[in-house]
C-alpha cells in the first residue's frame, strides 16, 4: 500500500504537478521502502503526518521536507452522535495481520469470553473486513462468537457502532468513528505506535497495549466503561470536538501555504474535478 501511494505522488511530481501527502503515519520498516518514501516526500509541497512519532521517524530516515503534524482527519467525518440506550453489546476490532503476527488473537478471544461471562454480548467488527475476517473466522466459529458489519459504508458503519455500549479497537479508524458514533472507545495498541500517537495527542487516556495476559484487566476496564457509558461519551466527544476544530484550522492553513494558487484550501482535501490537474493530494 505505501508503494502505491508513493508511485502516485512520484508520477505526479515528474509530470510537474504539485503534490501533498496528508493524513498518514510513517511506520514502514523496510529499508528500501523508507528510502523511496524519503525521496518522494522530500519533493512534496505538503507532508502532514498524523502523529509526532511519524515525523520523528521520517527525520531519522533522512527526511528533510517541510513536514508537520495534524491529527487524523477521519475525526472530521459526519456530526457527533449522542449515546444510544444501553444494549449490552461490546464491539471488538483488532488489526488482523498485526495481531496474528504477534500471536495475540487468542488474547482477544479470551477477552470476548470474559465479557460474555459478565453478561455482555461481544461482537467482532472491522473497518478492514477483507484483512481481518479471514484471520478471526475460524477462532470465532470454534468458540461460538459472532461478527457483524461486513459491507457497510462509512455512514452506515458509524450508525452501526452507535449500537454498542463500548468499542474496543486496535483499528485506528474504528476507534475514531466509534467516538463520533456516540459509543465509548477503548483504543488498543498492537505492534506499532499510531493509535497511541493519535489518542495521546488529542488528550484521551493512554491506549491499552494488548498482551498475552491482558484479558482479565481489559475485561474489568471495559465493564467499568460500559457502566459509565453516558459520562464517558460526553468526555470523549468534548475532546474530539476540540480536536476537530484544530484539525480543520491546521489543515486549512497548511494546505493554503503549500498550494496558494488553489481557490479554496478545502479543495486540496476534497478536490473539485476542475482542480484535479492543479494538485495531486494523497491520503493514506
Amino acid at each position: 500500500t505505501p508503494i502505491q501511494y508513493l508511485i502516485d505522488l512520484r508520477a505526479a511530481q515528474l509530470a510537474g504537478v504539485p503534490t501533498g501527502f496528508v493524513n498518514t503515519s510513517f511506520e514502514v520498516t523496510d529499508p528500501t521502502v523508507r528510502r523511496i518514501a524519503v525521496h518522494v516526500l522530500d519533493r512534496a509541497q505538503a507532508v502532514i503526518f498524523r502523529d509526532r512519532a511519524s515525523l520523528a521517524n521520517y527525520r531519522v530516515a533522512g527526511g528533510q521536507g517541510p513536514a508537520t503534524v495534524v491529527a487524523d482527519a477521519a475525526m472530521l467525518h459526519s456530526h457527533l452522535h449522542t449515546a444510544a440506550a444501553p444494549t449490552g453489546r461490546v464491539a471488538l476490532a483488532f488489526n488482523g495481520p498485526a495481531t496474528e503476527a504477534a500471536g495475540l488473537i487468542p488474547a482477544w478471544i479470551d477477552l470476548a469470553q470474559r465479557l460474555r461471562a459478565r453478561g455482555l454480548d461481544p461482537i467482532f467488527v472491522s473497518n478492514e473486513w477483507f484483512n481481518d475476517a479471514p484471520l478471526w473466522r475460524d477462532h470465532l466459529t470454534a468458540h461460538g462468537l459472532s461478527a457483524a458489519g461486513e459491507g457497510l459504508d462509512v455512514d452506515d458503519y458509524v450508525g452501526f457502532l452507535n449500537s454498542f455500549d463500548c468499542v474496543v479497537s486496535g483499528r485506528l479508524h474504528t476507534a475514531v468513528l466509534s467516538v463520533i458514533a456516540g459509543a465509548p472507545a477503548v483504543p488498543v495498541e498492537t505492534g506499532t505506535f499510531k493509535i497511541t500517537g493519535l489518542f495521546d495527542q488529542i488528550g484521551f487516556d493512554r491506549p491499552l497495549t494488548v498482551t498475552s495476559d491482558w484479558s482479565a484487566a481489559a475485561a474489568d476496564h471495559v465493564s467499568d466503561i460500559v457502566r459509565r457509558k453516558a459520562d464517558v461519551v460526553i468526555s470523549q466527544q468534548r475532546l474530539l470536538a476540540r480536536a476537530r476544530d484544530n484539525v480543520t484550522d491546521a489543515l486549512t492553513a497548511r494546505l493554503h501555504d503549500a498550494f496558494p494558487t488553489i481557490d479554496s484550501p478545502r479543495r486540496a482535501i476534497w478536490p473539485h474535478p476542475k482542480n484535479l490537474p492543479k494538485v495531486m493530494a494523497s491520503s493514506a
